[in-house]
């Protein structure tokens, strides 16, 4: 071969192989140095850290134990490198946190960065203001009260039990307008119809939102929002309400509805109620001879109701050492096999999409539809007081005299105009003493 053409041919394998190499680092630029966390797209997964080791904090042993095992399975290449720690007094230290929302926003400062891709799939509007900047929190459960429903009860009334847009509502009682028609049948049932609690604010609170009102939507904890047209609206709903014995009282008062919630399971004495996954419901179920089922709550002029939950989910610690492999971790357990794991070791109700739902399995079916039903909750605002952090808003909802204005409209004392202007001017006396921080005498 010619001299010029070997020296030719030798140049362009040495151009094509620096290009090549030029490509390969181009294309996988990221290094784990304990410091980044490095994505690999291709693979959908995070890289793991050199001599990596990584704790997380669990809610318990089951649970912490299946994270262990489905982490050496997932990568057995890293097998080994995952421990737990069941949740105490002084969790807070490990590299994966699975903390309430209470406890994330307490330890906001001191959590790490999440890569946005981690957000597939996780609804973190459900938590805004713990990501409203930066994502710090993946909501993956929740707790909270859901609409229940005595289908027994319906049909015995001649109603039909069908849904037939599989929205989990019973069709013929799925807005409160057509709840609201059938009063005289509600009032010649001999069975305590709605065992509404007019004496506790947190259970209550659903039916305010029926004109799509919530609580500090603005995530100012000096607004909590009484003085828009959506709380008038709502104000307007709970006096409908009132023009319903729903307990066959002689006077329908509201002092004739104390809290009854956990009576009404055990004696199976309702055709509508609240209940909690808190409150046994499966087991009630099961020690009566009616058919239950929970749901989402009726809608009122097309609104969703919106009773508040309260989450529990992901975050990482500012201070681990393994920033990439700790997002990995968090990827396996907020897959379909990862939250499946966390059905079938805890008590907790899984808060995802309704995709993701079809794919999990529950030995118990109210709890699946309990998942079904927090898709229209919203989260207790986490949000606490400009003058007085260490406080949070929500705590306005418990300290007003709340309840006491609904039971003056219930029992028609007030116009909901004057209910409405009760509930501004006691929300801004107590909001003005939650605000002012302590003084701490020497």
């Amino acid at each position: 071969m010619d001299t010029r053409i070997m020296k030719l041919t030798l140049i362009l394998i040495l151009m094509i192989t620096s290009f090549g190499a030029g490509i390969a680092v181009k294309a996988d630029p990221c290094v784990t140095d304990g410091l980044t966390v490095c994505f690999v797209a291709q693979k959908n997964a995070y890289k793991i850290e050199a001599h990596a080791r990584l704790s997380i904090l669990v809610p318990n042993s089951a649970y912490g134990q299946a994270v262990v095992e489905y982490w050496d399975w997932y990568h057995p290449e890293a097998a080994g490198i995952v421990t737990y720690e069941v949740v105490s007094s002084t969790s807070g230290s490990q590299d994966v946190l699975f903390i309430t929302q209470v406890q994330a926003g307490a330890l906001f400062q001191s959590l790490y960065p999440l890569d946005e891709n981690l957000s597939k799939n996780i609804d973190i509007d459900k938590v805004y203001a713990l990501n409203v900047n930066t994502l710090t929190y993946l909501p993956v459960s929740a707790d909270g009260f859901a609409f229940l429903v005595n289908k027994t009860r319906l049909e015995e009334a001649g109603l039909s039990t069908q849904d037939l847009n599989s929205d989990g509502l019973i069709d013929s009682i799925d807005t409160f307008e057509k709840i609201f028609a059938l009063k005289s049948t509600w009032e010649s049932l001999q069975v305590n119809v709605f065992p509404l609690p007019l004496n506790e604010p947190y259970s209550f609170y659903p039916f305010l939102t029926a004109g799509g009102f919530s609580l500090f939507d603005s995530y100012d904890a000096m607004n909590p929002g009484f003085e828009t047209e959506a709380f008038k609206t709502g104000l307007s709903f709970v006096k409908s309400l009132s023009e319903i014995n729903w307990n066959h009282s002689e006077s329908n008062k509201a002092e004739t509805y104390p809290w009854k919630l956990d009576d009404a399971l055990i004696k199976d004495d309702f055709v509508f109620t609240l209940a909690g996954p808190w409150m046994d419901i499966s087991a009630n179920d099961l020690q009566t001879p009616s058919d239950w089922v929970v749901s989402k709550f009726p809608t009122y002029q097309n609104n969703e109701l919106a009773p508040m939950i309260k989450t529990s989910g992901f975050a990482i610690n500012g201070n681990t050492l393994y920033p990439s492999a700790a997002h990995e971790l968090i990827r396996i357990l907020k897959s379909i096999k990862g939250i499946q794991l966390l059905v079938d070791n805890t008590t907790l109700t899984p808060l995802v999409n309704d995709a993701l739902l079809e794919f999990l399995t529950f030995a118990d079916p109210h709890r699946k539809e309990l998942a079904m039903a927090y898709r229209t909750s919203v989260s207790e605002p986490i949000i606490a007081f400009p003058d007085n952090p260490s406080t949070l808003a929500i705590q306005t909802l418990y300290r007003m005299k709340f309840m006491s204005t609904i039971q003056a409209l219930w029992d028609g004392t007030l116009s909901v105009e004057e209910a409405q202007t009760q509930m501004v001017d006691e929300a801004t006396r107590v909001i003005t003493e939650l605000n002012t921080p302590e003084v701490v005498t020497q």
